[in-house]
């Protein structure tokens, strides 16, 4: 049987609580077991919720309550089902295209595509607009790539997506080589085995994370130069031995 909870003729609760209060002001557990003459004695009625029927194109709808000494009775009225406006073909095809979009986000963000993928998929997506407010996670397209929005901003002349690490990551597809830039963090740092065009050589990051210059050597590196083998003593090094930041290696 369900119960409602009627104060100041009014129907204030619907549902009994596993954990209540007595008005004598004890909480007790499992409340919503209590007996039946206890939770009249609470202000607790025995709810009568009998939806009436319907004809196809109509449904009821909960108005309020009717309320007795020893019941408390729903009242339903019934109110015609109004289908929503036909979408014209213009709408279908947005939220085609938006439904598309999604599906491949995801994809595009952990470069799972590859170059064909990225050729045939791209014009799903906008090309890079001057003067355009760009959210984080918008995806548009640049010189034959597609670009990921990292940080929320109104786009500038002055900030070329091939060259604004801090606010695009480019997606180049799998099998092409891009120029090497600089990585601000971890977002956009090479990994290992990402291959990168540099001083028209083609390098291959052997770690993760990797943040320096190909031609950079990294702290405790050791090489050989003049038919002396050296050690570097800093990081991204990227002096000749015996200039700086080197210490012959023994």
């Amino acid at each position: 049987m369900k119960y409602v909870l009627v104060e100041n003729g009014q129907v204030t609760k619907t549902r009994l609580p596993r954990t209540g209060t007595l008005k004598v002001g004890n909480t007790v557990s499992n409340y919503n077991l209590l007996p039946h003459d206890v939770l009249i004695a609470e202000g607790w009625l025995p709810l009568v919720d009998d939806p009436p029927e319907t004809d196809e194109g109509f449904r009821a709808v909960l108005a309020g309550y009717e309320i007795y000494e020893d019941r408390v009775e729903a009242v339903y009225e019934i109110e015609e089902i109004i289908p929503p406006p036909i979408q014209t073909e213009e709408l279908v095809e947005q939220a085609q295209i938006k439904a598309q979009k999604l599906a491949v986000k995801s994809l595009i963000q952990n470069d799972s595509l590859s170059t064909e993928e990225i050729i045939e998929l791209a014009p799903l997506f906008h090309a890079y607009e001057v003067g355009k407010v760009y959210s984080i996670g918008d995806i548009f397209t640049y010189k034959r790539s597609l670009y990921e929005v990292i940080q929320a901003h109104t786009s500038q002349i002055d900030w070329p997506p091939d060259s604004t690490a801090s606010l695009y990551k480019n997606h180049t597809p799998k099998g092409e080589i891009e120029e090497w830039r600089q990585p601000l963090g971890a977002h956009d740092a090479y990994m290992t085995g990402d291959r990168v065009l540099f001083n028209r050589e083609v390098y291959v990051s052997k770690i993760d994370n990797n943040v320096w210059r190909p031609d950079a050597y990294a702290l405790g590196a050791i090489v050989t130069h003049n038919g002396q083998l050296w050690i570097s003593i800093v990081d991204s090094n990227v002096w000749e031995p015996g200039v700086y930041g080197w210490e012959i290696y023994s």
